[in-house]
C-alpha cells in the first residue's frame, strides 16, 4: 500500500486521509468501536450472522476467538503506522537511486 501512495495521483491526499485514520484514534474510542462491532445483540449484525454461518457465531465466546479478535482489533489501528514508516523511507529516496 505504501507503494501506491509513493506516486502521486488524483484524490492521493484524501485516501491517505482515511487509510491513516485509524492510527489516529484512541485507545479508548477503538476499544468502544470494536466492542459494538462484536456485539451480537445488534439486529442487523445478528441477521447477517445468521445468513452467513446459519447459526449464530459469536467470535468472542471461546479463547481462541477472544484471541483473533484482539489480534484483528490491533492490527487494524497499527497497520497504517508500519504504512507510514514505509512510505517515509519509500519517499525519502533520492531518485538517482531508482531510476532503471
Amino acid at each position: 500500500m505504501a507503494l501506491l501512495f509513493a506516486s502521486q495521483f488524483p484524490l492521493r491526499k484524501i485516501l491517505l486521509m482515511f487509510v491513516l485514520a485509524p492510527m489516529m484514534l484512541s485507545n479508548v474510542a477503538v476499544a468502544i468501536y470494536f466492542k459494538l462491532f462484536y456485539d451480537l445483540s445488534l439486529v442487523f449484525k445478528s441477521i447477517c450472522t445468521i445468513i452467513y454461518y446459519r447459526e449464530m457465531y459469536v467470535l468472542l465466546a471461546t479463547p481462541a476467538g477472544a484471541l483473533i479478535g484482539v489480534i484483528f482489533a490491533d492490527a487494524w489501528q497499527w497497520t497504517p503506522f508500519v504504512m507510514l514508516l514505509v512510505l517515509a523511507g519509500l519517499v525519502s529516496v533520492l531518485n538517482i537511486y531508482t531510476k532503471r
